[in-house]
């Protein structure tokens, strides 16, 4: 039985009301949320991964409770005295019937043949079962795209999240290190999926567990490497060629900026406007009451009154709508440039300045779309790195020393040498490699002058110095300053403090877990 709150079970009582009256479900369903629901061109219902993978999520009991959080799940190791009871959780029919389905839905890797995330939006886009579970979007009682609730990621998919981490622990235990970054990757691949949602919190939420997971891809190899080295040389082509960027099935360049925001607002200016060109002082009241106080009903008519008040300052429909033209179209104009040092992407987006109280009905209910354009830009330098790293551990086990460069990896390890897409030094045609610093190469057997390396790390709210040894290496990233710092001073992100660089390998949670 599924351990589940008292909150998440009236709200799923309430859904499944919902789905038998079926005139509030044609309500609900406006042509904002039709329009948000529509799924991809050419995806069919046998090619719907939301089909597959939820319904097997729905009988996955929740995980032991010392690996409930997604952190713990990835930072715990195989001997912690908490990690047995995770471990027979992960090899409980249930979970193995959600890895299988993870397996199908992400075995077809050609774009236009690959299953797709699917799942529209409100409880009408679920089945029974779906619903019953939480596996669904909830839009409120008014059917608001703005007061989305991804149960679907909440009740399912953080729950996947957990399970393929567990797993890929207790596989790379077990000595199937290969197998584990194979699960991982199998994750990648469906989380990509999720990075085409049609909401900028879907998409921003899909990075950051394809971010986690290629780093915890490199966290496997690393414990291995330090370790008893099972991964085998010969497993590494094959490892590397799964997460090709441009010309796999993680494409990059293919994200599109999300489009459902626009609808989301657009369906807000409508409640609260109608046809007319003056803000609905009683609708705008109550409607951007139910936005800010959602799941806090006591405080609803306080803030509705309030609301009211302001709806005096507000700017014409008209006015609005273009707004939020000039901050998305702004924003999608932007989404091309893969440049995070071009000159308009420093210069700022339009949506810094946008007077949003006096727009309220549309801006007020837009994320922060910056947070996208640095996600985006730091999976491609995790792509790279996760892919050169994998290529260095090859070339190490197989000659008994590291490569004099990263190019000597090729073409035997790694086909195409991704460079650094944070840094600004970079032609039409081609961006610098990645920071790459190791002792003990092939052609020198002794460790030059200088070492061990001396790195000051700050990570997860804490900084501590490593001297990286002899029997290690060092990739890095220049990070968000552009700046070539020799990983001296390095951190767990790209987007951190002036004078550091992103440290990739070691990886920053291997040395963080190395803390605790």
């Amino acid at each position: 039985m599924m351990i589940r709150s008292d909150t998440g079970l009236v709200r799923r009582a309430a859904a499944l009301c919902v789905m038998v009256a079926t005139g509030v479900c044609a309500a609900q369903a406006d042509r904002f949320v039709r329009e948000a629901s529509e799924p991809p061109p050419n995806v069919r219902d046998d090619r719907r991964s939301d089909l597959v993978l939820l319904p097997a999520l729905a009988q996955l009991d929740a995980p032991p409770g010392a690996v409930e959080s997604l952190r713990r799940a990835r930072m715990i190791a195989a001997d912690d005295p908490s990690f047995a009871a995770a471990a027979t959780w992960a090899q409980s029919a249930a979970a193995k019937g959600v890895l299988e389905a993870l397996a199908t839905v992400t075995d077809e890797r050609r774009p236009r043949r690959a299953f797709a995330f699917a799942q529209g939006y409100g409880v009408e886009a679920a089945t029974p079962e779906l619903a019953e579970a939480g596996l669904y979007t909830d839009l409120g009682s008014q059917g608001l795209l703005a007061l989305a609730e991804f149960g679907y990621r909440a009740e399912g998919l953080d729950r996947l999240t957990v399970l393929v981490h567990i797993e890929a622990t207790r596989r790379a235990a077990a000595g199937e290190v290969a197998e584990a970054i194979e699960l991982l990757t199998q994750y990648v691949v469906f989380e990509r999926q999720l990075v085409d949602r049609a909401f900028m919190v879907e998409q921003l939420t899909a990075l950051r567990r394809i971010i986690e997971a290629l780093e915890r891809i490199r966290d496997v190899a690393y414990v291995d490497f330090e370790g008893d080295r099972r991964l085998a040389p010969s497993q590494i082509p094959d490892l590397v060629s799964a997460l090709e960027n441009e010309d796999g099935f993680l494409r990059t360049n293919r994200i599109s900026f999300p489009f459902g925001d626009r609808l989301l607002a657009e369906q807000l200016v409508e409640r609260v406007y109608g046809d007319s060109e003056s803000v609905d002082r009683a609708r705008f009241g109550t409607v951007m009451a139910e936005l800010e106080t959602y799941g806090r009903p006591l405080r609803l008519f306080g803030q509705a009154g309030a609301w009211a008040s302001r709806s005096g300052s507000q700017a014409t429909r008209t006015e609005v709508l273009n707004e939020l033209d000039f901050v998305l179209g702004d924003y999608e104009a932007m989404w091309a440039l893969e440049d995070p040092f071009h000159p308009q992407v420093l210069d700022g987006f339009y949506a810094d300045t946008a007077d949003v109280n006096r727009h309220a009905a549309a801006l007020s209910v837009l994320p922060n779309g910056r947070l996208l354009f640095a996600m985006k830009h730091r999976l491609r330098v995790e792509i790279a790195g996760t892919r050169s790293c994998l290529a260095v551990v090859g070339y190490a086990m197989a000659n008994n020393g590291f490569p004099p460069t990263l190019a000597a990896c090729r073409p035997r390890f790694i086909d195409v040498l991704e460079g650094d897409a944070m840094s600004p030094t970079r032609t039409a045609v081609r961006l610098p490699p990645l920071g790459y610093i190791a002792s003990t190469t092939a052609r020198r057997s002794e460790p030059p002058a200088g070492w061990p390396h001396v790195m000051s790390v700050a990570v997860g709210g804490e900084s501590f110095v490593v001297e990286v040894p002899d029997s290690e290496f060092v990739l890095y990233s220049v990070g968000i300053d552009g700046q070539d710092n020799s990983a001296t001073r390095v951190t767990g992100t790209p987007f951190g403090r002036e004078g550091t660089d992103y440290v990739i390998w070691p990886p920053a949670m291997s040395l963080e877990r190395g803390r605790e």
